[in-house]
């Protein structure tokens, strides 16, 4: 992931689900039209939380 193809894909219609825990970005995933995960991060100190499945659960709505 760089900026360049970060906005590549958003041009593109990538659905990007970010997570927010206030205002700190804790976690991201990138659907690649139309059904396949292509990114999945959640930040390292707050991983097993239940973070991922949220945003699995997001991405496949």
């Amino acid at each position: 992931m760089n900026v360049a193809a970060t906005r590549q894909r958003i041009a593109e219609g990538w659905p990007y689900i970010c997570a927010f825990h206030g205002d700190d970005f804790i976690g991201v995933t990138v659907v690649k039209p139309p059904t396949h995960l292509s990114h999945l991060f959640v930040r390292s100190d707050l991983q097993r939380m239940g973070i991922v499945s949220e945003l699995m659960q997001l991405a496949d709505d």
